[in-house]
């Protein structure tokens, strides 16, 4: 998994990501909003590559694809596997955020004087976020921007297209 950091430039006041119940009880007992997200796969983040057996040496690779350009495409950067030299083991699924909780559920605690509009600086999102793409590589998002409108807190994703792959 690649991950991709904003950082917080614009010195926001920041959101705490809570995956317990207990802390969300502490922030409704003491007046602060917050807000319950549902953590759901993004297909984005799902990608498939091939472990393969090389016939002849009896040696393991695990690649993207049997056909794949490590550089631009031209033929110089051209890499293959063809069948008839590499068995197909295993076509493996992989996913690119890993969490350090398993909790399928987060929320996003404000200062209790938030205001409407203000934007706010998020260090752990909740959602699973593509912050670029080039490629096969995905980085994802670990961080964010949010906006309390009054009523609810919208991740800003606006802020991702800024972002790319340098390489």
């Amino acid at each position: 998994m690649r991950t991709q950091t904003l950082g917080n430039e614009y010195n926001l006041r920041e959101v705490t990501t809570a995956y317990r119940t207990d802390i969300i009880n502490e922030a409704a007992k003491d007046g602060k909003p917050f807000f319950i997200r549902e953590v759901k796969i993004n297909p984005e983040l799902q990608t498939t590559s091939l472990l393969l057996k090389e016939r002849l040496t009896g040696e393991y690779i695990h690649v993207p694809s049997r056909l794949f350009y490590t550089s631009n495409y031209t033929q110089q950067f051209k890499k293959e596997y063809p069948e008839e030299l590499y068995e197909l083991v295993l076509e493996t699924n992989e996913y690119h955020r890993i969490r350090k909780t398993n909790q399928n559920w987060g929320a996003y605690i404000l200062p209790e004087d938030a205001k409407p509009k203000e934007r706010f600086y998020i260090p752990n999102i909740i959602e699973d976020v593509v912050s670029s793409k080039f490629r096969r590589m995905v980085l994802v998002a670990t961080d964010g921007i949010g906006v309390f409108t009054g009523e609810s807190f919208e991740l800003d994703r606006s802020v991702y297209s800024k972002m790319q792959i340098v390489g």
